[in-house]
């Protein structure tokens, strides 16, 4: 195997970007779901180890964080990561970098890409903008990782490189906290796409755990817009519009979920 990159994806930007890459890496390239080493599922041994997702208030998921743990890397191999976000992208990778150097790894390169924001609204103008660059922005990340180019990594925030901290952090901004409304149609869409298996349906109607990966993909997929945070009014029928990857589907998400203790 030449090379292994797994992502972790809500409204599916951060899977096309993976998609994207895997075309343009030399050599074979396999595509895993983070859930897959979050799990402890049978890790493939490559040379070059990638990982492709979302940032969440400028911070990699705590999914995310929790899986590199996971990680077992062979002498000498490269690593590099591909973080989408919404334009604010801030130190995010630099943490990654001290957060891997915490449990003896280094991540050798690492790149933003804008992209539609699943948090953050943004305009159809700028998704369709964002949407335009995406693959020359994918390309430029592979011809860097096929070279092998090291990145510089600066300082980063020391505050916020453990799994709990991510996690705490964004239950205080109670993100994690939905309310289902009348408009439910229990067709059991969020539960199938949650990557985390934090969902179960009770009566057809979602109930919400303590293990919230924060991807918002039961709020960007939920066909009737039954969701909403009470804490957080955009993410409200009346709030932003919901986005999708036009490349996308709900099926390819799924195979997040095919992975963990309750599949």
């Amino acid at each position: 195997m030449d090379n292994i990159i797994y992502w972790y994806s809500g409204t599916g930007n951060s899977l096309s970007a993976a998609r994207r890459l895997a075309e343009h890496l030399h050599g074979e390239t396999v595509l895993l779901p983070v859930t897959a080493l979050l799990y402890g599922y049978e890790q493939p041994a490559a040379s070059v180890y990638g990982f492709v997702f979302p940032l969440y208030g400028a911070e990699a998921p705590w999914p995310v964080l929790e899986a590199i743990k996971q990680l077992k890397l062979p002498e000498n191999a490269y690593t590099f990561a591909a973080a989408t976000c919404n334009e604010r992208g801030g130190v995010a990778l630099d943490d990654l970098n001290n957060y891997m150097m915490d449990h003896g790894m280094k991540l050798s390169y690492g790149r933003r890409i804008d992209m539609p924001g699943n948090c953050l609204p943004s305009s159809d103008e700028e998704n369709a903008e964002r949407l335009r660059y995406e693959e020359s922005e994918v390309q430029r990340i592979a011809d860097n990782v096929n070279r092998r180019m090291l990145s510089s990594f600066h300082g980063g925030n020391p505050h916020m490189k453990t799994v709990e901290d991510r996690r705490s952090s964004m239950h205080r901004a109670g993100l994690d906290r939905w309310v289902v409304n009348d408009s439910c149609i229990r067709c059991g869409t969020c539960a199938s796409l949650c990557p985390m298996h934090n969902i179960t349906l009770k009566d057809g109607i979602p109930q919400f755990g303590n293990e919230c990966g924060f991807c918002f993909a039961c709020w960007h997929w939920c066909p009737a817009k039954a969701l909403s945070l009470a804490e957080f009014p955009v993410f409200s029928p009346e709030g932003r519009s919901q986005y999708r990857h036009p490349d996308i589907s709900a099926d390819d998400l799924r195979e997040q979920s095919k992975y963990g203790k309750n599949k």
